[in-house]
């Protein structure tokens, strides 16, 4: 039981130092952003255009793909559709954009910035 504790506080101190705390602003509580959730996809899309954007999650299973909720958010430009993995966004009006996904079991995020054309 002391061996698996001490090896339970050693993946849990490498969790934590591999994560950036930020603050949620809708609820004020802290959450993790994990560095390396990237979303892949084209960072100067053009107005009126459909793209593709996926995210590689950095910890994923059966668990979070039988149970985590995804939401996909995003300004300047409209989700059309969507899934836990990937979303397609149609593009607004020139400008800058945004693109951020979440999930609510391992509350994993990540963002990515644009500018539309």
């Amino acid at each position: 039981m002391k061996r698996f504790l001490s090896l339970l506080l050693v993946v849990s101190s490498l969790f934590f130092l591999s994560a950036t705390p930020i603050r949620q602003a809708s609820h004020g509580h802290l959450r993790l952003k994990l560095e390396r959730n990237f979303i892949t996809g084209n960072t100067t899309p053009t107005n009126g255009t459909y793209e593709n954007y996926t995210v590689a999650w950095e910890f994923w299973g059966s668990i979070y793909e039988n149970y985590a909720n995804v939401t996909w958010t995003v300004d300047g430009g409209t989700v059309t559709s969507y899934n836990k993995h990937s979303c397609t966004i149609l593009w607004g009006a020139a400008g800058p954009g945004h693109i951020n996904v979440y999930e609510d079991l391992g509350s994993q995020m990540g963002d990515l910035d644009v500018t539309i054309q």
